[in-house]
Order: structure tokens, then C-alpha cells, then sequence
């Protein structure tokens, strides 16, 4: 290994929220994090990369040092074998995410479909337009296949990390149902209104004293159906023969935003945005069940619409608690300690395409 690094945070305290609405109250706040990461190069000189995060509401809520250390040797155990795997040159076909590779792909590309707080008024340009840029939330657009729901609680299991009593502008947490039958139904809102939408949510949050801004708290997403990750496998090598492609790219394990350290901005003309941040751990499966470790990967043009294109899914890894913050780019530069908690239950998924 060239790098290994290993970073923590426990902050604990409380916040005393006093508004003209009449509320007056002490929350709770706080949350401890504990992140790993380690770097070593194939024969080529590219560079390999993993990490492990861990985030809880409390210290003791992180797994053991034993859980911890068993899945850094794994990730270090990966680096190693990926040392001389191949290098996918292109692939375009059916991709399997499994366990936290799913709920990145979910809060990474529906986090912003789903927060209503407007962009901020900025100062007219010089052209005289109005430097607005338009919301990317939509009520009534369709983001997830038929069946599926999406729902943010905050106050459904105070144990998660990113379960609260309260927002940062003193409004209760309420749950919203944010997608239903695949369509968006309601938004994440903090006081600031948009068009056509008024109220709180009880949802607004922001990094110290940055505008506060609707985020997730606690979301959980249903599929219409499920089926066992045995079933789920079989069907991806399936739609992948159907293809003619000799394999599935499975992919387990994606980058968190705050450890990313490849934020991208595209000019007019430029090859599109990779959509995602980088795979950590890929691999070919092949019909015989063989699992192939492929290295130096990166996804390209990838947006909320593959979310549409889900085909299967699994029950998934459970609740995953991650540091965020409100939609934008400031979400890729929070940094392996800041941010604030988040928790989301996602399935493992299977997109055609």
C-alpha cells in the first residue's frame, strides 16, 4: 500500500432553538464517523482505490474495532487482487448495484429530485439575465418504475443517525411521502416557499450557518416487489446474454461524495458528466457464477433517468447511515469529517441499460 489513512469524529451536543413561531426547545444533536482509505498502484502505474466509512448517532453505535478491522483486511484484500485485474475499456449493458453501491446510486441521483428549497436569487448578471438557475425538483415527474414509493420520516427510529425531533429552523420533522407509484407526489421543504409550494416540512438543515435547505433525514425505498439476491443475479446474466454480452457488471462498492476527490464541472461541447462517483469495487459475473475484479473504472453520462430503467430488485443491505449535505455542488466538498448524518434504506438493483 502507498496510502493508508484513517480519519474519525464524535461531535455531541445540544442546540437550543428559539423562533418568533413560538418554538423554544433543547435538541439533541450529534453524531461519530470513522472512515478508512488506502491506495496502491497496478503494474501500470494507475492507482487503486478503497474505503470503508462508518457513521452513527454515537460512538457506541459504531460497530466493534474487531467488525471494523475485518472490513478494512477485506478492502485492503480487494486492493490487492485488483492490482492486476483487467482494465474494462467499455461496456454498455446491464449493470447490477449491490448493497452500498444501490444507496449511493439512489442518494446521489434522487436527493435532488426531491428537495424543493429554489436556488438562491443571485445578483443579475451582466448579460441582465437573472443568474437564476431553475429548480430541479418536480412534483408529477416520473423518477422510479410503477409500484415503487419513496417516503423521509425523521422521527421513524431515533437510533439512526439521521433521525430528529427538529430541523435546524425550529420546525418538526414530519414524514412525507415523497414518491408514490413511481411518481414524485410531494417535495422536502424548509420555510423558504417555491412556486406553486408553501410550508415547511420540517426538513431544513445546512452546514454551520450556511442558508438552510431542505435535505433527506431518514428515506426509505420500497420497491413494487423484491426477490432473493440469488434471483436477482440470475436475471442480470440473463438481460445480459440477451445483449450478447458474455458477462454482468456487478458493482458493490461506490465512493461517498465526501471522500471523492474527482469533482468534475462540464463546458459546452465537453464529453458528458460521469453522473455517479467512482467505483470502488466491480467485477464481471459470469453464468457459471465466476466473479471477475475489473479495475479503474468510471461511469459517463449517467442521470436520474436510469433510475427509471430499474428492472428487478432485492431487499438490499438495511438502513445506511452517511454524512451529506443539501443538494448542489457543496455536496462534493464537504470533506471525510464534515457533513451532516443521513440515513437511507435502499434495495440492491438491477438496471438494464
Amino acid at each position: 500500500l502507498e496510502l493508508a489513512d484513517a480519519v474519525g469524529r464524535d461531535w455531541q451536543g445540544r442546540r437550543l432553538l428559539i423562533n418568533s413561531s413560538g418554538t423554544k426547545a433543547w435538541i439533541r444533536t450529534g453524531h461519530a464517523l470513522f472512515r478508512v482509505e488506502a491506495e496502491a498502484r497496478a503494474p501500470s502505474g494507475a492507482i487503486i482505490r478503497n474505503t470503508r466509512s462508518w457513521v452513527a448517532r454515537t460512538p457506541d453505535q459504531l460497530p466493534s474495532k474487531a467488525e471494523m478491522v475485518a472490513q478494512v483486511t477485506e478492502m485492503a484484500d480487494w486492493i490487492a487482487r485488483s492490482q492486476t485485474a483487467d482494465v474494462e475499456e467499455d461496456y454498455l449493458g446491464p449493470v447490477l448495484f449491490e448493497g452500498q453501491a444501490a444507496t449511493e446510486v439512489f442518494r446521489q441521483l434522487l436527493q435532488p429530485q426531491v428537495c424543493g428549497t429554489p436556488p438562491r436569487e443571485d445578483v443579475p448578471d451582466a448579460d441582465g439575465s437573472d443568474g437564476i438557475s431553475p429548480p430541479t425538483a418536480r412534483i408529477g415527474r416520473r423518477l422510479l418504475p410503477d409500484g415503487w414509493s419513496v417516503i423521509d420520516d425523521p422521527q421513524t427510529d431515533t437510533s439512526l443517525a439521521g433521525a430528529y425531533t427538529h430541523d435546524m429552523e425550529g420546525a418538526k420533522g414530519t414524514k412525507v411521502v415523497l414518491v408514490d407509484d413511481g411518481v414524485v407526489k410531494n417535495l422536502l421543504m424548509s420555510r423558504t416557499p417555491r412556486k406553486s409550494l408553501s410550508g415547511t416540512t420540517g426538513h431544513a438543515r445546512s452546514l454551520g450557518s450556511s442558508r438552510r435547505a431542505a435535505m433527506p433525514s431518514v428515506v426509505t425505498i420500497t420497491p413494487r416487489r423484491t426477490i432473493s439476491d440469488k434471483a436477482l443475479r440470475k436475471k442480470a446474466v440473463a438481460l445480459a446474454r440477451q445483449t450478447d454480452l458474455p458477462y454482468v457488471m456487478v458493482v458493490r462498492r461506490i465512493i461517498t461524495p465526501a471522500m471523492d476527490d474527482g469533482f468534475q464541472i462540464a463546458f459546452a461541447g465537453d464529453a458528458p458528466l460521469p453522473g455517479l462517483t467512482t467505483p470502488l469495487e466491480l467485477f464481471r459475473l459470469y453464468p457459471d457464477g465466476r466473479e471477475e475484479p475489473v479495475r479503474n473504472v468510471s461511469f459517463s453520462g449517467v442521470d436520474r433517468r436510469v433510475l427509471r430503467d430499474i428492472v428487478a430488485a432485492s431487499r438490499g443491505a438495511g438502513p445506511i447511515n452517511v454524512m451529506d449535505s443539501p443538494s448542489g455542488t457543496g455536496r462534493f466538498s464537504i470533506g471525510p469529517t464534515g457533513g451532516l448524518p443521513a440515513t437511507w434504506d435502499a434495495p440492491s438493483i438491477l438496471i438494464s441499460e
